[in-house]
């Protein structure tokens, strides 16, 4: 994705995130500036991360996290993120080429990183997250 459907996708995104577009009854914001371990209560919510050197947590997998959905968005400008998604212990996050193993993580490193470059996963039960969505460039460590 770039040009202009990217400046239109960071527009919404932007726009979820101030209020002015509300996506569903259920959607919702939120904003990260220290690590933060998230919850079933995190589903459907957009989590925007505007610190550099954060690590997110994803809920700890189980049969009740079939089927959440998790939204994670670089909120800082382009150069300045450094995001680590990781599974809870013993779990994975798979789907998007990533080399399915327990205790992986997603990283947007700040070489990289985009303001709106985001993941977006889905609850699979006990065994962890699948990558519904991905923008920018994450790498599996």
């Amino acid at each position: 994705m770039s040009g202009p459907l990217l400046k239109k996708f960071i527009n919404v995104w932007g726009d979820l995130k101030s209020g002015k577009l509300v996506v569903g009854a259920t959607t919702s914001a939120q904003s990260k500036t220290a690590n933060a371990t998230l919850n079933a209560q995190d589903s459907g919510k957009i989590t925007y991360v505007e610190a550099d050197g954060i690590v997110i947590t994803l809920p700890t997998a189980n049969a009740n996290t079939a089927g959440l959905s998790i939204h994670i968005v670089n909120a800082q400008e382009n150069g300045n993120g450094n995001v680590t998604i990781t599974p809870s212990t013993g779990t994975m996050i798979m789907g998007n080429g990533m080399t399915a193993a327990n205790n992986n993580s997603l990283k947007l490193t700040k070489a990289t990183a985009k303001k709106g470059d985001m993941v977006s996963l889905v609850g699979c039960g006990a065994v962890g997250w699948y990558i519904n969505e991905i923008v920018g460039t994450w790498v599996n460590t």
